[in-house]
């Protein structure tokens, strides 16, 4: 601190005596030039923080754009007016199919595992901006065999809960499934 204080009383001392030095005219071309040096130092910072924040606006509107063009994707819903709402169905045909393919690709799957009393339950939900499908699968079959069913699921189906019992050489097996359609 003390170092401090005698450096900023060696530079008062030397602006001293160098102003005190100029003349009248020398110094007000000083003043004018520390003026001119002022302000632009404050427009060059004013500058770079209206820049950085322009930077930061094109990556959020980046960013935003990527976000609309992966929600268009999506079914999309077309208004003609404020009254009446018309619903793309070449989209909605598109789910419905992906989730026939889903249901029909997990039977295949359980049928090439030999599994015996097939219970297949399915509900789904939806709310304003998400929907998702469970299905409650109950059947009897051993444990390799659910291991094979689970390894070979689609990734985006999920496993919510697993309940097994088993009942003399046959294990019951019931199984709660999550998945949405992308």
């Amino acid at each position: 601190m003390r170092k401090l204080i005698y450096i900023l009383k060696k530079i008062f001392d030397f602006s001293e005596e160098i102003l005190s030095n100029l003349t009248s005219r020398e110094y007000k071309l000083a003043l004018i030039l520390s003026f001119i040096f002022g302000f632009f130092m404050v427009y060059y910072s004013t500058f770079s923080f209206f820049e950085n924040k322009e930077i930061f606006l094109n990556n959020k509107l980046h960013s935003l754009q990527t976000q609309i063009k992966t929600y268009n994707n999506l079914p999309s819903y077309q208004y003609e007016n404020n009254n009446s709402l018309e619903f793309d169905f070449n989209s909605f045909k598109e789910i419905n199919q992906d989730y026939q393919d889903l249901l029909n690709h997990i039977e295949k799957k359980l049928a090439s595992i030999k599994a015996k009393s097939i219970q297949i339950q399915t509900q789904h939900y939806k709310d304003k901006y998400f929907t998702y499908y469970e299905l409650n699968l109950n059947f009897i079959g051993d444990f390799q065999s659910l291991m094979i069913l689970l390894q070979e699921l689609n990734k985006n189906i999920m496993v919510n809960k697993m309940k097994l019992e088993k009942n003399e050489n046959k294990l019951k097996i019931s199984l709660n499934l999550i998945f949405t359609l992308a």
